[in-house]
């Protein structure tokens, strides 16, 4: 049975400084550069996510969420977001037993 690397729940961030810290050590050791972070780029997140996700091999993960806090806040001082969102990818494609595709066309 497969789980949710969920992002959302703390322990799973001491995972993600590791295999950050251990892939900016093997780039460098070839002689390159993680992604660079830039506005709306998210190389970074998804390398070192896929990477956690293929050697963790005590547990397999079936999906992945994160949320991301983004945008100014709300109001003055606020911890939320104008533009925060939650995202989540399927990692095994066998957990998705149906497409929900909306009617788009405008009814008479």
């Amino acid at each position: 049975m497969g789980a949710c690397l969920d992002f959302a729940d703390v322990k799973y961030t001491a995972a993600l400084r590791r295999v950050h810290r251990n892939l900016k050590a093997a780039y460098a050791a070839g002689g390159g550069f993680l992604p660079a972070k830039r506005r709306g780029n998210r190389m970074l997140d998804c390398l070192v996510i896929n990477e956690l996700v293929r050697h963790q091999a005590e547990i397999e993960f079936q999906t992945v969420r994160s949320p991301f806090l983004e945008g100014r806040p709300v109001f003055p001082w606020s911890g939320i977001r104008k533009d925060s969102h939650i995202q989540i990818a399927v990692v095994d494609k066998s957990c998705i037993l149906g497409v929900f595709r909306p009617n788009l066309e405008p009814e008479d």
